[in-house]
C-alpha cells in the first residue's frame, strides 16, 4: 500500500511532467527527512524508470562536527544504495562575505551552481522542497512586500529542477520515514529562532493552524491561483508588445501605464529579471513613478530605470566621474573650439555677434542664461565638476546653491557629480543644465558667448 508521500509524488510527477524514462538526476541530499525520503522514493523506482542517480552533498562547514557528522551520513547512504556520491566542502561564511551576501543566499547560490555542474547540461536536479517549504517561503516574500511572481510560492519544476516532494507535508515526509525505517540527520540550526523562516515555521505556521488545520492546503491553493492570474497577465502582456515595445529593451512609457496595472507591472518585472535584477514590488513602484514623471530611478545593481520624452529603458548607471580641473582660454582667436571630456561628451564654446541676431528683441524670447557677454568674461576661466558651496544667479532668479537648483530639477544624485562649471576669480559663471549667472548676462552685448554640451550619439555624431 503506497503511503501518502508516494501518491502526492507520482501526483506531482504526472502533472507536471518531472520525469521521463532513462533521466540522469543530480540529487540534492543534505541528510536532514525531506531529502532522505525524496533520495529513498528516487531509489525504489530506479530501476522501474531505468534512472540514474547521483547524490550531491555541500557542506557548508557552519556547524563544526555536526556538519562532518551529515556529510558522512550521506555517503554512508549513498554507498548502501550504490548511488555515486559527490561532494562539495566550502567555507560559507567566508564565501558570503567576500561576496558581499547573507550566508542563505550565497550558499543557496553555489549549491545550484554544484547541481547543475553534478547533472550536466541534458541531466536534471531534484531538491526535497515540501509543501511546508512552500508555504513558508510564500509567508515570508509576503512579509518582505513581494510582487505576485514572488507569492506563487516555489515552483514544482523550474527549468532542470523537479520537486516531487512539493505535494507532500513535512508529516507525509516523517511518515514515510517511519514507515520505511529510515533514520536522518537532525539539523540543530532548524531549533534556533535566529534565522526568519524559523520563526515563521516555529510561531507563524502553528498560529495559523490553529485557525485553520489545513492551512497549507489553503496556501496552497492561494499560491495557485496567484500563478494563474499571473499567467493571465502574461498573456495579455505578449500580445500588448508590438504597441509598446519600440525598440529591443526600450518601451513607450503612455503605453505601458495605459495597460491593466498587473499587466504592465508584468512587462516591468520581466526588464528586472533581464537584467538579473530579483523583481520586489519596491522596484516596481519605482519604475511606475518614473514612467508618470520622468526623469531616473537608481534600483540597485548597478542600473537606473530612465523615462525621457515617453521612451523607458533600463540603463547601467554612470560610473563615477573622473575628477576635471582644467584651466581654459576663452581668447577671441581660440574661438570657436570644443574640448573632449572624455566620457562620449564634449563642449563647444563659440562666438555670436550680436549684429548677427536678427533683432534685438528676440534675445527676449531666448534663454537669456544660454547667452553671456563676452566683454564680461575673463580672458581664462576654470573648468571642473561642482563643490560643496558653488552658487549660480540665473537671471530673474537670486542666487542660490547648485545643490539645491540640481534637487529642484529632479536631477538624480548619481548624475550630479558628472555636471560641470566654467568659474573665474569671482567663483561659477557658467552650470551645466542651467547656463550663465546674471553677472556675466546683458540684452545689447557686442558679441556673446555660447557654452553648450554636446553627447556623441551611437553613429559617432554629436548632438545637444
Amino acid at each position: 500500500m503506497e503511503t501518502k508521500l508516494e501518491q502526492k509524488a507520482w501526483e506531482a510527477i504526472r502533472r507536471f511532467d518531472m520525469l521521463h524514462r532513462g533521466d540522469s538526476i543530480a540529487v540534492g541530499v543534505s541528510g536532514g527527512a525531506d531529502s532522505v525520503a525524496l533520495f529513498d522514493f528516487l531509489c525504489s523506482i530506479r530501476r522501474e524508470w531505468e534512472l540514474t542517480l547521483t547524490v550531491c552533498h555541500v557542506n557548508h562547514n557552519l556547524r563544526g562536527e555536526e556538519s562532518l557528522r551529515d556529510q558522512e551520513f550521506v555517503r554512508e547512504l549513498a554507498g548502501e544504495r550504490q548511488v555515486p556520491f559527490r561532494l562539495l566542502s566550502v567555507d560559507a561564511a567566508a564565501l558570503a562575505g567576500e561576496q558581499g551576501k547573507g550566508i542563505e543566499e550565497a550558499s543557496r547560490e553555489l549549491r545550484y551552481r554544484f547541481f547543475a555542474q553534478v547533472a550536466g547540461p541534458l541531466g536534471k536536479i531534484a531538491t526535497a522542497h515540501t509543501l511546508d517549504d512552500s508555504g513558508e517561503t510564500f509567508l515570508f516574500r509576503l512579509a518582505r512586500g513581494s510582487g505576485p511572481r514572488g507569492l506563487r510560492g516555489i515552483p514544482p519544476v523550474r527549468e532542470n529542477v523537479i520537486r516531487p516532494l512539493i505535494g507532500c507535508s513535512r508529516r507525509d515526509v516523517e511518515e514515510y520515514l517511519h514507515t520505511m525505517g529510515l533514520p536522518w540527520m537532525e539539523d540543530s540550526t532548524n531549533r534556533e529562532d535566529m534565522y526568519a523562516r524559523n520563526r515563521i515555521r516555529h510561531h507563524v505556521m502553528p498560529a495559523l493552524c490553529e485557525i485553520n488545520p489545513q492551512v497549507l492546503e489553503a496556501l496552497a491553493g492561494a499560491m495557485e491561483r496567484i500563478d494563474d492570474l499571473q499567467a493571465l497577465a502574461g498573456q495579455m502582456a505578449r500580445q500588448s508588445l508590438p504597441k509598446i515595445r519600440l525598440t529591443e529593451g526600450e518601451w513607450d512609457a503612455a503605453g505601458v501605464l495605459a495597460l491593466p496595472r498587473a499587466v504592465g507591472n508584468y512587462l516591468l518585472l520581466e526588464m528586472l529579471e533581464k537584467a538579473g535584477l530579483p523583481p520586489d514590488s519596491r522596484r516596481i513602484e519605482q519604475m511606475r513613478q518614473t514612467l508618470l514623471r520622468g526623469g531616473e530611478a537608481d534600483i540597485g545593481g548597478g542600473l537606473i530605470f530612465r523615462c525621457c520624452r515617453g521612451r523607458a529603458r533600463l540603463e547601467p548607471k554612470p560610473q563615477k566621474p573622473v575628477p576635471i580641473q582644467v584651466e581654459i582660454s576663452l581668447e577671441r582667436d581660440t574661438l570657436p573650439r570644443s574640448i573632449s571630456l572624455g566620457d562620449g561628451r564634449k563642449l563647444e564654446f563659440t562666438l555670436v555677434s550680436g549684429k548677427e541676431l536678427r533683432n534685438p528683441e528676440k534675445i527676449n524670447k531666448r534663454d537669456l542664461n544660454s547667452l553671456a557677454d563676452y566683454a564680461k568674461i575673463s580672458n581664462t576661466a576654470i573648468l571642473r565638476q561642482k563643490q560643496d558651496g558653488d552658487r549660480i544667479a540665473l537671471p530673474q532668479r537670486g542666487r542660490r546653491l547648485l545643490k539645491k537648483l540640481y534637487q529642484e530639477a529632479g536631477i538624480p544624485p548619481h548624475r550630479r557629480a558628472a555636471l560641470l562649471v566654467l568659474c573665474d576669480r569671482d567663483g561659477p559663471f557658467w552650470a551645466e543644465k542651467f547656463g550663465f549667472d546674471r553677472r556675466v548676462v546683458s540684452l545689447d552685448a557686442e558679441e556673446y558667448l555660447t557654452v553648450t554640451v554636446l553627447e556623441e550619439a551611437e553613429n559617432g555624431t554629436y548632438h545637444a
